[in-house]
């Protein structure tokens, strides 16, 4: 890996590694917060029985810990772009194919693909930031990275409801969600 720039805090907060690595955890936390906040009530809508929608949530909990995981082996085999990569990939796929296919197998397998994604960007955070900047200011651009997380995250769970307040579907917000993956 390139060695770590060392940056005081003006250049730090204007860098353009600093400016990427906030957007796509931005991206991670609003698609993490509107799917967390929705998918139960998005699979109750389309027929999957309350049961089964609940227990789907604590599923992906379960995968989300395999991913988890394996992204941590990944990226100190290979780095973090590329459990990065699969992140966005497996969403990219999960959003387009929820937006077609919304029976209960569909519903499932967009939840358990997306569910490996939670947290697969976490432990990345801390890797991109030691790579890019050093361990100097990990604590702080960490801290960033999680509060850009939790405030996008926060406005995902409010799109969502508010795309299907709107529109009684969150088809549009699948949409979204899928335009944000590829970006």
């Amino acid at each position: 890996s390139a060695p770590a720039r060392r940056l005081d805090l003006a250049n730090l907060l204007r860098s353009r590694e600093l400016l990427l690595l906030v957007a796509v955890y931005c991206i991670c936390g609003f698609q993490d917060f509107f799917v967390v906040t929705h998918v139960v009530a998005f699979a109750e809508d389309v027929g999957v029985g309350p049961a089964l929608a609940g227990n789907m949530l604590a599923l992906m909990g379960l995968f989300g810990l395999a991913g988890v995981v394996l992204s941590g082996l990944m990226a100190d085999a290979f780095g973090a772009a590329r459990p990065t990569v699969l992140c966005f990939t497996i969403r990219i796929a999960a959003f387009a194919a929820v937006i077609y296919f919304q029976q209960t197998p569909g519903i499932l397998v967009f939840a358990f693909a997306y569910g490996f994604t939670f947290m697969i960007t976490a432990p990345l955070s801390v890797v991109f930031t030691r790579n890019i900047f050093g361990a100097e200011r990990l604590g702080f651009i960490s801290g960033l990275l999680s509060m850009s997380h939790q405030i996008m995250g926060g406005l995902g769970a409010v799109f969502g409801a508010a795309v299907f307040d709107l529109w009684d579907s969150y088809d549009r917000a699948f949409v979204v969600m899928l335009a944000l993956a590829v970006a």
